[in-house]
C-alpha cells in the first residue's frame, strides 16, 4: 500500500443493475465508494467517510469495501438507511440511473495521515450533507500540506436545478487543486460552452493546477497553467460503462501518489514543469477506466492487472 493516505468523502450505496436478457443484480456502489475501492486495488491507502444504514445493504457495502482494504467510517445520522441506485444498461453498455438516496451527515473531520482529500458526486451537492462536505473542504484548504481533488459528477435526475448545482460546484471547485469532470457534467453545468472553455473556467477559478474533462471513448482534454493537450481513449470491448469515471479518478490519484505529487506544492511543480509525468498519469487513468469498461459493473482493475496490460502493450 502507498504511504500516502487518500480520504474520499461521499455516498456509498447499492447498485441495482438491469441488463438486457440478464437477471437483476445488486452490488455495492456509489461514485465516492467506487473511487475508494479503485484506489485500494491500485495499492493506495484509502479511507471512505460515508453514510450507510444498519441494514443488509449497509452490511453488503461495508463488508465489500473492507475486504478490499478500504477503511470505512460511517458519518451518517443514527437510523439512516442505505441508499440505492437503479442502473438500466442499454444494448450498447451505457447505463442510466435512478436514485433512492439519504445523505444526512454531521460535522466532518479529516482523518490523521490524510495526504489527499477527494470529494464529489451527490455527497458534494445533495442536502443536507453537502453543507458539511463544503465546510470540510474549506477547512482543509487552510492546510497547505493536503491536496484537494474534486469530481462534480452531477446527477440532473436527482438535483435538476442547474443554477443551484453550478453554484455549489463552483463553491467546491474554488478550493480544489485538481478537478475532473465529464463532458456530460460540462454540458449540464455550462451549456453552450466548449470543452476547452469549461476547463478554463475551472483552471482560473481558484487554486486549480490540473483540470481534466473526460470524453468517454474519445479520451480526455487536459488543462494546466503550462499546457493544453488531449489524451486518446484506449480501445476495448465495452461490457458497460458503470464506474468508468470513478475508475479514471482512482487511476489518476493513485498515479499522483506513486510519483509523489500529493501536496498542492508538489502538484504545482509537476503541472507547471516540462516533465511528461502529467501525461503519463493521465494515460494511466485512461487505461484504468478502459479496463473497468471490459467488466460488468463498477469493478476496477488491480495494480497487478494494470501492470500486465501495460507489459503486454509495451511488448
Amino acid at each position: 500500500m502507498s504511504a500516502f493516505g487518500v480520504t474520499v468523502v461521499g455516498e456509498a450505496l447499492v447498485d441495482v443493475v438491469h441488463r438486457p436478457g440478464q437477471p437483476v443484480s445488486r452490488s455495492p456502489g456509489g461514485s465516492p465508494a467506487n473511487v475508494a475501492l479503485g484506489l485500494a486495488r491500485l495499492g493506495t491507502t484509502a479511507t471512505l467517510l460515508t453514510s450507510i444504514g444498519a441494514d443488509n445493504d449497509g452490511r453488503l457495502v461495508r463488508d465489500h469495501l473492507s475486504r478490499e482494504g478500504v477503511w470505512v467510517v460511517d458519518v451518517g445520522r443514527p437510523g439512516a438507511r442505505t441508499s440505492t441506485a437503479t442502473a438500466t444498461v442499454d444494448r450498447y453498455g451505457v447505463a442510466s440511473y435512478r436514485f433512492d438516496l439519504s445523505w444526512d451527515v454531521g460535522a466532518l473531520m479529516l482523518p490523521t495521515g490524510t495526504a489527499v482529500l477527494h470529494v464529489g458526486s451527490l455527497g458534494a451537492t445533495l442536502p443536507p450533507g453537502d453543507a458539511h462536505v463544503l465546510e470540510l473542504v474549506r477547512a482543509t484548504a487552510q492546510d497547505e500540506r493536503v491536496l484537494i481533488s474534486f469530481d462534480p459528477n452531477v446527477r440532473p435526475s436527482v438535483t435538476p436545478d442547474r443554477v443551484v448545482q453550478m453554484t455549489r460546484v463552483l463553491e467546491m471547485a474554488q478550493h480544489a487543486h485538481l478537478i475532473k469532470c465529464s463532458e456530460e457534467d460540462a454540458a449540464f453545468l455550462f451549456p453552450h460552452m466548449s470543452i476547452p472553455d469549461v476547463a478554463e473556467v475551472f483552471l482560473r477559478l481558484g487554486c486549480a493546477e490540473l483540470v481534466m474533462v473526460t470524453q468517454g471513448a474519445r479520451g480526455s482534454f487536459i488543462a494546466t497553467h503550462a499546457d493544453r493537450f488531449e489524451t486518446p481513449g484506449v480501445p476495448v470491448t465495452v461490457v458497460d460503462t458503470v464506474g468508468a469515471g470513478d475508475a479514471y479518478m482512482a487511476g489518476l490519484l493513485s498515479g499522483l501518489t506513486q510519483c509523489g505529487a500529493v501536496s498542492p506544492c508538489d502538484l504545482q511543480q509537476l503541472a507547471r514543469s516540462s516533465s511528461p509525468a502529467i501525461g503519463d498519469v493521465v494515460r494511466r487513468a485512461t487505461l484504468v477506466a478502459a479496463l473497468t469498461c471490459t467488466r460488468p459493473g463498477a469493478d476496477p482493475p488491480t495494480e497487478q492487472l494494470l501492470a500486465r496490460r501495460v507489459t503486454c502493450a509495451d511488448g
